[in-house]
């Protein structure tokens, strides 16, 4: 339940500028994010009654991740609607609760529409601090629903005043994303990290295109870990034994009273289609990473053509078929978009199944310099340059070896100083070298010019190491890393010749 200090918090931290090497605002952040957990359980009571909860907002501001946010908000659907712009809102501010019907991410024509309406109506209830802490999160919901009852003009009418002709999928056909699309590129080149922007840029553009940027990053994962959350973004990994039981549907079979009980189980994939095809008008989204680590025929099985643009359910070329276990007649809702993840230093492009191919767009994600300069460190604090250094690593690797096996961008993202970089060689740089170039020393102490064997070095036997045997070992060059982590010295002569 609220407490009256959940209040004097707000108010005392509400407009504050958000220092996060700040002890105390690291405390208060903790403080009120425990509180904003109780507006999201005073909206999960009322999401009970017949209402669905969209999406919360914590203690950081949205608009620039730099504030404490004045209130706490919990956004809420009606079950029947199809516009996600018009919500049910249940807030707390400094002054106490509040509900009220509003709007979000629209123009600014329906945005003034909207404030003629309020102007005019009452739309809008409050209840006070004492009255409010008093009631349990199931009281507090059942007043809200009876406050949203009284709302005159209802929901539905405002709707229709904002919306005068009906806008159902219409953020579908402004849409232009490709359904399917794989990002693929090398290690480390943010292909994970760019499936987040992706899905929310394509659950809705105007969030995304307000708060895309290194700086409001925490508002881009929080709003995709709500639709996560919610169902309307569903994560997967492919591996080698991931199966068609697993992404469409299987048999599952289960012991009661000494019988076994057969039953069919849907999988993720069909579970996502099946909750798009509910909600026509709302994008969904199915992330599969390390999609090439999959059997791709065996997972999709008859799917496979189903998923084209041109056969989806609205298309008019649509195909349906009969899932196999269950015997329903199943297609591809068209609100459904798929993103894919591939590692190239896995498996080549040129050998990816070709049905795959043929029925996604591919987008390469190569390493990416600018993105260091602008979003990490350019160079440590003791002067390596982080940009030149990975530079001219993969100007190497690509001629000893080829593109689709640098090294990305996103390794050195957060490398601040010797010991990070360090650090990075060690667990994430060295390892994919030796990946790469297996038991082939020399080539990786080219790609690091390690001349003077500032990070490997060669293991030599003590005197004739086989007692006088024939072999073929002796005359050959062994190496291995070497146990001190490379200097300073070493990692700008990786890409300059001025330190010895």
């Amino acid at each position: 339940m609220f407490k009256k200090q959940d209040f004097e918090l707000l108010e005392l931290w509400g407009g504050e500028v958000y220092d996060k090497n700040d002890g105390k605002h690291i405390e208060a952040k903790n403080k009120l994010n425990e509180i904003y957990d109780k507006t999201r359980q005073w909206a999960r009571a009322v999401n009970d009654q017949n209402y669905v909860l969209k999406i919360t907002r914590s203690a950081i501001s949205p608009s620039s991740n730099t504030r404490f946010t004045k209130y706490h908000w919990a956004r809420l659907y009606p079950r029947t609607s199809n516009n996600t712009h018009l919500a049910f809102v249940v807030c707390i501010t400094k002054d106490g609760f509040e509900v009220k019907v509003d709007t979000f991410n629209v123009n600014n024509d329906i945005r003034k529409n909207y404030k003629e309406i309020c102007n005019k109506n009452k739309i809008i209830s409050k209840l006070s601090i004492d009255k409010g802490i008093k009631k349990t999160y199931k009281e507090l919901a059942e007043w809200t629903v009876n406050e949203f009852k009284k709302f005159n003009p209802t929901y539905d009418e405002i709707l229709e005043k904002l919306y005068p002709i009906s806008t159902k999928t219409a953020a579908l056909k402004e849409n232009s994303f490709f359904k399917n699309i794989i990002l693929y590129g090398p290690p480390g080149t943010g292909k994970t990290y760019n499936t987040i922007n992706h899905a929310v840029e394509i659950i809705d553009r105007r969030f995304y295109e307000e708060h895309q940027g290194k700086q409001n990053r925490e508002d881009l994962k929080y709003f995709f870990d709500e639709k996560l959350e919610g169902g309307q973004v569903l994560f997967t990994t492919f591996h080698q034994s991931y199966s068609y039981e697993d992404f469409v549907e299987g048999i599952t079979v289960e012991s009661k009273n000494n019988n076994l009980i057969y039953d069919v189980k849907p999988g993720v994939f069909r579970q996502l289609c099946d909750e798009a095809r509910k909600v026509p008008d709302e994008p969904f989204v199915l992330i599969i990473d390390e999609i090439n680590r999959g059997n791709i025929s065996k997972i999709f099985g008859e799917l496979i053509t189903l998923i084209e643009e041109s056969k989806r359910a609205g298309a008019e070329e649509v195909i349906s078929v009969k899932l196999p276990y269950s015997k329903e007649p199943f297609s591809v809702p068209n609100n459904l978009y798929i993103i894919g993840t591939m590692n190239t230093a896995d498996r080549s492009l040129a050998v990816i199944d070709t049905a795959l191919r043929r029925r996604f767009d591919f987008v390469e994600m190569m390493p990416d310099l600018q993105v260091l300069e602008e979003v990490g460190s350019k160079q440590t604090d003791d002067g390596i340059d982080l940009v030149r250094l990975l530079k001219k690593i993969n100007q190497r690797i690509e001629v000893i070896y080829d593109r689709e096996h640098t090294i990305g961008h996103s390794f050195f993202i957060d490398v601040k100083n010797l010991n990070g970089l360090q650090e990075v060689f060690k667990n994430k740089i060295l390892p994919l070298l030796e990946e790469y170039f297996y038991d082939d020393w020399e080539k990786i102490r080219l790609v690091l010019a390690d001349k003077n064997n500032n990070f490997y070095q060669e293991i030599r036997g003590d005197g004739d190491l086989f007692l006088g045997m024939d072999n073929d070992y002796e005359g050959q060059k062994k190496y291995k890393r070497k146990i001190d982590v490379a200097n300073k010295a070493a990692f700008i002569q990786i890409y300059t010749d001025a330190v010895e």
